[in-house]
């Protein structure tokens, strides 16, 4: 979120849409990522199981807390494209690490397999 936010990027999932609510209404990023993550949650309960829910609750709250944190920083960079690359290198590398160790951080990365 310190690169995609400042510069008005938008990655996809659930992220992308609190940073297009973010700019679209002014909810504030970290905010918006919690409630959707919580509607998701009630919604896997039924379709996938509470087990599921209880592993990818605490991955979904640190998230959520992380990128309300990162709002706070200044811009890393401003050029858009600078900010592209070293965003998909972080983003992938952190979503990466965690679906290879089968938890979910919420949203729509879950990985029920």
């Amino acid at each position: 979120m310190v690169f995609y936010t400042p510069n008005k990027i938008v990655n996809g999932g659930v992220s992308g849409l609190s940073t297009v609510l973010f700019y679209a209404l002014g909810i504030q990023p970290g905010v918006s990522f919690a409630v959707i993550n919580i509607i998701l949650l009630l919604l896997a309960v039924k379709f996938l199981g509470t087990q599921f829910v209880k592993d990818t609750i605490l991955g979904a709250a640190l998230i959520s807390l992380f990128v309300q944190l990162f709002t706070y920083l200044p811009p890393m960079t401003s050029d858009p494209m600078l900010a592209a690359i070293f965003g998909a290198v972080l983003y992938g590398f952190g979503i990466g690490l965690t679906l290879t160790q089968g938890a979910s951080t919420g949203g729509t990365d879950s990985n029920c397999f």
